[in-house]
């Protein structure tokens, strides 16, 4: 009999470990596709606001061409730049997500891609890979470092020097 109660008992309690608590935060990798999907949005919203408050008051953003900005308000006058150049159709697919001990902080890998306006041209098309280093901040994900990389160009080919 005090077997059947034991186990009973335990029966009772296993749910409350199978069900998450009402408001329970989501996982680091849930936060850090939220803040690509927010990044992308304001970028092509051309709200360098939006964008600046992604990362921490101190966060870093180096873009492709190497430069290293840092702090949201140059973060938002890099973009503004961009934005009054024309850039737009932004997308930033997360690949991967690694939460780092303690569960404040998380990196990511992605890919992302623009387009840049030409006079009299087709859009330049930019395309490369991205990675973050994203932590909690006070209640909410924020980014601490983007790191943004395009691929060099390829040689020319023998067939193309001829």
């Amino acid at each position: 009999m005090a077997h059947a109660q034991v186990c009973t008992c335990y029966w009772l309690r296993c749910p409350t470990f199978l069900i998450a608590p009402a408001g329970a935060q989501e996982s680091p990798e849930a936060n850090v596709k939220k803040i690509a999907t927010d990044f992308s949005a304001a970028y092509n919203k051309h709200d360098a606001d939006a964008i600046a408050a992604l990362f921490v008051e101190d966060g870093v953003f180096v873009p492709a061409n190497g430069q290293v900005i840092r702090g949201r308000s140059e973060i938002k006058k890099y973009h503004q730049v961009a934005f009054d150049r024309g850039a737009t159709d932004h997308s930033a697919p997360v690949l991967e997500v690694q939460q780092i001990k303690p569960a404040d902080a998380a990196y990511a890998l992605g890919t992302f891609g623009f387009a840049l306006p030409r006079k009299d041209a087709d859009p330049i098309k930019v395309a490369g890979s991205w990675t973050a280093v994203d932590v909690k901040d006070g209640d909410r994900w924020r980014i601490r470092i983007l790191f943004a990389s395009v691929p060099p160009p390829q040689p020319p080919t023998a067939a193309a020097s001829k």
